[in-house]
């Protein structure tokens, strides 16, 4: 983790700080995020589950799921994509924040719906149908 951060030039915290961190995060083991159960090596619930640092835009650092500090890095929202209400979602196509309804199921996402809202999918499986995909 300390390496991967000093590799993107983002602030590594010190011992100290990582104590500290951990001090509030461990009386939980869940992301902040999510609420997801938070493993340190995770070999049963997948590496989705496995903790991440998440260095904030105001500067400060906490403990998260890789899932989700992995899954805003993509997005045009930068530390706003953590704070999407539970019932909405993020499509990464359209850029847009819709309600869960606005999406397909997806028993593959940890969420149960697809990454892409109904219009953009709609839109994406023409495209691939004709043979004429811009991806």
């Amino acid at each position: 983790m300390r390496s991967e951060a000093t590799q993107a030039t983002k602030l590594v915290p010190t011992w100290d700080e990582c104590e500290i961190l951990l001090f509030v995060w461990c009386r939980t083991f869940c992301c902040s995020v999510c609420d997801v159960k938070v493993e340190w090596h995770s070999h049963t619930n997948g590496l989705k589950n496995i903790v991440s640092l998440q260095h904030n835009d105001d500067g400060t650092m906490s403990f998260i799921c890789l899932g989700c500090n992995a899954a805003h890095g993509p997005s045009k929202l930068g530390d706003d994509y953590l704070k999407i209400p539970i019932d909405k979602k993020y499509c990464y196509k359209c850029n847009r924040i819709l309600y869960g309804e606005n999406f397909h199921k997806d028993a593959t996402n940890r969420d149960g719906l697809d990454s892409k809202c109904k219009k953009c999918k709609s839109s994406y499986d023409k495209k691939r149908h004709r043979g004429i995909l811009g991806e």
